[in-house]
């Protein structure tokens, strides 16, 4: 008896029974529950094309739900990473996901233009890579002298 080997809709079929029990149905956002990476985003094991790959399970969502792997990235209406609701998922760009992502107020800023005293740092000196505010440095230098001198 030769092995037996799943077709394409055996397949989709076993992917979302898979997907599905690891997903927390609300009234607003459907959760993904199981396996999570940095930033809350789902994780799932997929094979595709015989070989097994990690893929977001928003991703997977996309796919469960138009049939196609998505080209672009899929994007977060409700910017819930573990979200899988395929309603409130958007194909973008890299850019265009940048931009949402400053939208919505969740940007890291890279070059801060304070520093956390709230002093200006646009004539900051760098050291070891990061930039140093030379008006807290000053005032370091000050209190550290007024407290050796007695």
């Amino acid at each position: 008896m030769a092995p037996r080997t799943l077709n394409e809709v055996e397949v989709k079929e076993h992917l979302f029974k898979r997907f599905w029990n690891k997903v927390l149905l609300g009234d607003d956002c459907w959760e993904w529950t199981a396996w999570t990476k940095e930033g809350g985003y789902g994780m799932l094991d997929v094979r595709i094309n015989g070989e097994w790959k990690h893929k977001v399970a928003s991703i997977v969502s996309w796919f469960l739900h138009t049939g196609e792997w998505p080209t672009l990235q899929v994007l977060h209406k409700c910017d819930n990473p573990p979200c899988v609701r395929f309603s409130h998922l958007f194909l973008g760009t890299q850019l265009e996901n940048v931009r949402d992502c400053i939208a919505k107020g969740r940007a890291r800023k890279a070059h801060p233009t304070v520093c956390k005293r709230g002093h200006d740092l646009a004539d900051a000196y760098v050291k070891n890579g990061r930039r140093h505010c030379k008006i807290c440095r000053r005032d370091w230098k000050r209190e550290r002298r007024a407290s050796v001198v007695v």
